[in-house]
């Protein structure tokens, strides 16, 4: 099976807020290569990774060319550019990736269309499962307790159950909680999200016992 790989040249050309500059000449290159670049090179050298940029204060005119290949940092630029002389960073033709250390990963679905009441059954079941990840997060945790309600398993009866009975859960949603279980056998026809009729099957009250 082919993968289809885009490729693409991002060209961002960055006014920079003022700060007191490391150097005052300007007009300078500084490589960043994944692939042949070295963190020890001098500038003028490609350097591997972003750490290097990140401790330049660039000057009016400076480029920063990024060859393609897998960054594990994050591009945090500091110096000043000018209107007629801007510094400008370059991705360069190629498959970049960015696999940023210390950062969560998570697959991104949507459950709802803007011109549909209907949500997306994939989304859905990976909403279902978020109910841990924020339990300070309101409506992450609202929409993944009706997730779980309209999803209408054991497993399902059973995550929000163990939701309620976490000691960090907030009042409001451990609240919610318990009135999904108490009215599992027999839930309300209206979408507790959407507040749109969206009538669900009865289901055996032992799964929320």
């Amino acid at each position: 099976m082919k993968i289809l790989r885009m490729k693409f040249t991002l060209l961002a050309t960055l006014l920079l807020t003022p700060l007191t500059a490391m150097h005052a000449a300007g007009s300078l290159t500084y490589q960043v290569d994944p692939v042949a670049g070295n963190g020890a090179n001098p500038p003028g050298k490609p350097w591997k990774n972003f750490g290097r940029v990140n401790a330049v204060k660039l000057a009016p005119g400076d480029r920063v060319p990024v060859s393609p290949g897998v960054q594990e940092e994050t591009l945090k630029p500091s110096g000043e550019g000018t209107a007629e002389n801007p510094v400008v960073i370059q991705f360069l033709l190629g498959v970049h990736t960015l696999n940023i250390k210390k950062v969560m990963r998570k697959q991104l679905f949507i459950s709802n269309s803007i011109d549909s009441t209907e949500p997306i059954p994939v989304g859905i079941g990976a909403l279902a499962e978020m109910i841990d990840d924020a339990p300070g997060n309101v409506e992450l945790v609202l929409r993944s307790l009706n997730a779980n309600s309209r999803l209408g398993s054991a497993d399902g009866a059973a995550r929000i159950a163990a939701y309620a009975a976490r000691g960090d859960a907030r009042p409001e949603t451990r609240i919610e909680a318990l009135r999904i279980l108490e009215s599992w056998s027999a839930p309300d026809p209206r979408d507790r999200i959407l507040h749109a009729i969206r009538p669900i099957a009865a289901r055996p009250v032992a799964e929320a016992a």
